[in-house]
């Protein structure tokens, strides 16, 4: 949450600081609405190259993660062997990896809702009016207060 914050922050005036597919098509259909927003040509850009960096970073995370590279591999019984012997800080769900008591409906509603109130923040705080956005230095910080809740309330459900 601290590190989409800080990056809002820098690169807010260079690309209005869209780093989520969600955020760039709500933006989208709030332009189309008449409530302003993002021209849908260029979020249809932005979304695209937001999901190949998310490719990019998920095969990243992946590589990092894998013991081919020396790190702890992400399966179920290694994690549970890592943490066993202490080589792990912390006791955590293999990544990516949904709580066992959740089937996919349940993740799906959980993601869905968290998105929905990450879209609903973005909109309020971030593409208010003019007068309002240049007094409004916190844009960022509560959307990052979004995320800290989504990893809190969603995390453990969707993984």
């Amino acid at each position: 949450a601290s590190s989409l914050m800080v990056m809002i922050y820098a690169l807010g005036s260079v690309s209005g600081g869209h780093f989520n597919p969600a955020v760039s098509i709500g933006l989208a259909l709030a332009e189309c609405a008449g409530h302003g927003g993002f021209e849908v040509g260029l979020a249809a850009l932005y979304t695209g190259a937001q999901l190949l960096g998310g490719l990019a970073g998920g095969i990243s995370s992946a590589a990092l993660w894998s013991s081919g590279l020396g790190g702890p591999s992400s399966t179920l019984a290694n994690t549970t062997a890592l943490i066993e012997a202490g080589d792990v800080a912390h006791p955590a769900v293999p990544l990516g990896s949904p709580g066992n008591a959740y089937g996919f409906g349940c993740v799906f509603c959980a993601e869905a809702i968290y998105t929905a109130l990450l879209v609903f923040v973005v909109l309020n705080v971030a593409t208010c009016g003019d007068e309002k956005k240049e007094k409004n230095y916190y844009f960022a910080f509560a959307i990052g207060l979004v995320i800290v809740a989504g990893a809190s309330a969603v995390g453990p459900i969707s993984g």
